[in-house]
């Protein structure tokens, strides 16, 4: 059974023992459990444009309808997606500003931090995934760990530790150490 640690902003897993056979059986509802509805959304009909788009040379390589979907919905979960990018970026040098760091660069290594994972989810794990900085653990990093301009513990102490953190945990996935 896998567990997930989570640590600043990426994940380690871990295997945990298998539960007892006795936690295993299944137990007798107390009460009454509502049936799961087996209503699925009605697809969006395709218009013109998700028509063009079909069997292009873009839709063959992002497996756009193959994966049941179509130009119009990604279209808007493309924009829904950037909306959230652009409170990001507006909120998260922000925080993180308030350790002492130049907001400028916090703006720019937030912009390209976003931009190159987002291109690797999506032009090499061909993957529509937005990727950006966790808001919680930078927080957590800025108010708790370093504190107001660095009172709490250096921040150039902390930004070592987490550059270290990430260097492990690339090192355990290209490893695949999380098998063992």
């Amino acid at each position: 059974r896998r567990v997930c640690l989570g640590v600043h902003s990426t994940a380690a897993w871990v295997l945990r023992p298998p539960l007892p056979a006795e936690a295993m059986e299944p137990v007798e509802p107390t009460t009454a459990m509502p049936e799961k509805s087996t209503k699925r959304r009605a697809k969006r009909a395709d218009n013109k444009i998700d028509t063009w788009f079909k069997d292009s040379r873009v839709d063959k390589y992002f497996k756009v309808t193959e994966r049941g979907s179509n130009f119009t919905t990604e279209f808007i979960a493309g924009c829904t997606t950037f909306l959230t990018a652009c409170y990001i970026m507006a909120v998260n040098p922000n925080i993180l500003s308030v350790t002492g760091l130049n907001y400028e660069g916090l703006v720019f290594a937030t912009a390209m931090s976003s931009c190159v994972a987002t291109l690797i989810m999506g032009l090499w794990a061909n993957l529509p995934f937005g990727l950006w900085p966790g808001m919680g653990m930078n927080a957590y990093f800025a108010y708790t760990i370093v504190g107001f301009k660095g009172t709490l513990t250096p921040v150039k102490k902390v930004m070592f530790a987490v550059l270290i953190e990430g260097v492990v945990f690339m090192v355990m996935s290209a490893l695949d150490v999380r098998r063992y």
